[in-house]
């Protein structure tokens, strides 16, 4: 009997591969460099919003098409609960997460681990509670939140992320689980040494008279999404201030910015890597000098890639701004003109 030989990929195809993969990187890393530059800079919209004091009635000059910020506590007008452990009580939104512990195969080394329960496999079935109720991850809202006297529209408001609730007899019903601060613990081992397949919940929760700041556009009695031109809107719900929700959105859309442009860089330097493979993988056998060339032609690579996303976001910068735009152009027709005349007149 002959021995299987395993399958080796053709050097042809390997360097097709390669290339076809460098040209998909430069295009992708490129339209990624060009859409970030173009993004909505929230903080600097939102800038511009007027603050709405809750204690005076709105300006009689506000239209829908203003952008207004509205500092107040939070409440509701009825209590929230979970329908499974929580008591009804003062909250605006309450997400329950539930983990599970088990063996972890998605590591190299496979290990116990607590586990969220979104992350099983599918023929796993969830525990279940009083009438067969699932314990699963789950988000609540409460129907009616308020910022002082305006109603928020609590599915098409952006929240904020929760905090974590502590959890005691005062929020939690009576359970033949284990209650601690951050957990309600279920299984057959203890919460510090726990068996496979036990399970622990906790709550984060938004309550009521927590001070928040929403963005939007006001009616008589309601905020509502504030339209941005004609393809956005733009409804979201901070904590504190308007001036630490300014803060948060200058944060996020720096961090994007410089994030998007860093990936931008690494994308398009590799892509131009697999470009230039068959380049260096001949350059590479060249004695004594190849895997010098090699070594420089990687760090070209990435000054060209610094270049290369510098140039694209400088353009994408330009083009999405109108005034930018127009004073590149008429400068360009300010040049042309004068070279003309220049060139036009004649030689002595």
């Amino acid at each position: 009997m002959h021995a299987l030989r395993p399958k080796t990929t053709h050097p042809i195809s390997q360097l097709v591969g390669r290339l076809f993969m460098g040209g998909l990187l430069l295009i992708g890393m490129t339209a990624l460099v060009w859409y970030n530059e173009g993004r909505v800079n929230w903080s600097e919209v939102t800038a511009n919003s007027r603050p709405i004091t809750i204690t005076e009635p709105p300006p009689d000059d506000l239209g829908a098409d203003n952008l207004v910020a509205i500092t107040a506590p939070i409440t509701t007008s009825a209590p929230l609960n979970d329908n499974l452990f929580l008591r009804p009580g003062p909250y605006a939104l309450i997400e329950r997460t539930v983990q599970i512990y088990t063996i972890d195969d998605n590591e190299t080394d496979p290990r116990e681990k607590w586990v969220n329960i979104d992350a099983m496999p599918e023929t796993y079935q969830p525990p279940t509670w009083a009438d067969n109720q699932l314990i699963t991850n789950a988000r609540f809202i409460n129907d009616t939140p308020y910022l002082g006297p305006y109603q928020l529209n609590p599915t098409a408001i952006d929240w904020p992320d929760p905090q974590p609730l502590e959890l005691s007899a005062a929020t939690v019903i009576e359970t033949p689980f284990l209650v601690i601060p951050q957990y309600i613990f279920s299984g057959t081992g203890h919460f510090n040494q726990p068996n496979i397949g036990d399970i622990r919940i906790s709550y984060t929760t938004i309550p009521n008279g927590a001070q928040m700041t929403a963005f939007g556009t006001l009616t008589t009695d309601r905020l509502l999404p504030y339209q941005y031109r004609r393809d956005q809107t733009f409804y979201r719900l901070f904590y504190g201030e308007r001036a630490t929700a300014l803060t948060t959105l200058d944060n996020e859309y720096r961090n994007l910015l410089w994030g998007f442009r860093l990936l931008g860089v690494v994308g398009i330097w590799i892509g131009l890597l697999l470009l230039a493979s068959p380049v260096m993988g001949i350059v590479r056998w060249v004695p004594a000098v190849g895997k010098l060339t090699n070594y420089i032609l990687t760090f070209v690579m990435l000054f060209v890639a610094l270049l290369w996303t510098a140039i694209v976001a400088l353009i994408a910068i330009i083009a999405h701004n109108i005034w930018l735009l127009l004073a590149v152009f008429l400068l360009i027709i300010g040049l042309s003109s004068w070279w003309l005349r220049t060139n036009s007149q004649p030689k002595e």
